[in-house]
C-alpha cells in the first residue's frame, strides 16, 4: 500500500468506527460475579468428570457445588446459577454512560433432576427467560428457595 494513503485510510476507518456509536467486544462467556460454569464438571456417565449423569448422587452434587440455589419440595429438582459476561458494548462517543461502556451480562441455571434414589438423572441449561418461561409448569410443584 501507498505509505502517502496508509494515514488517511487509518483515520477515516477509525471516524467510520466511532461513528456506528458502538462498538461490541465478545468476551466469550467468561464467568463473573465469583461464580462457575458447573458444566464443566459435568459429564455423561463415561466421561471423568467429577460429576456424572447417572452416577453421582445429589450428595456428591452438593459437596461439589454447595446448596442449591432453588430445590423442589421433594428435593427431586434442584437449581444453580452461574453469571457470564458475553462481551461488552464500548460506547466512544456516547456520553450518557460515565464509564464508557455497557457489560452485556447474562444469567443462566442448571436444572438438575434426581431420581428415587437420589441419583442424577438429568441436567438442563437454561437462560433466565427459558425459567421464566418454562419451569412452573415443567416443575409442576412449587419450588422453595434454599438461600
Amino acid at each position: 500500500m501507498n505509505r502517502r494513503l496508509f494515514i488517511p485510510i487509518v483515520l477515516c476507518l477509525t471516524g467510520l468506527l466511532l461513528l456506528t456509536g458502538c462498538i461490541y467486544i465478545p468476551t466469550f462467556g467468561v464467568s463473573i460475579d465469583g461464580t462457575s460454569n458447573l458444566g464443566r464438571k459435568i459429564g455423561n456417565s463415561h466421561s471423568t468428570k467429577s460429576i456424572r449423569v447417572g452416577i453421582s448422587t445429589r450428595a456428591e452434587v452438593e459437596k461439589l457445588f454447595g446448596p442449591p440455589i432453588r430445590s423442589s419440595d421433594d428435593g427431586r429438582l434442584t437449581a444453580y446459577r452461574w453469571k457470564t459476561r458475553d462481551g461488552i458494548f464500548f460506547l466512544p462517543i456516547c456520553f450518557w454512560n460515565e464509564f464508557g461502556y455497557l457489560p452485556d451480562d447474562r444469567t443462566r441455571y442448571f436444572l438438575l433432576t434426581y431420581n428415587s434414589d437420589h441419583i442424577l438423572a438429568r441436567v438442563e441449561v437454561m437462560t433466565q427467560e427459558d425459567v421464566r418461561l418454562r419451569v412452573p409448569q415443567w416443575l409442576g410443584v412449587p419450588i422453595k428457595s434454599t438461600r
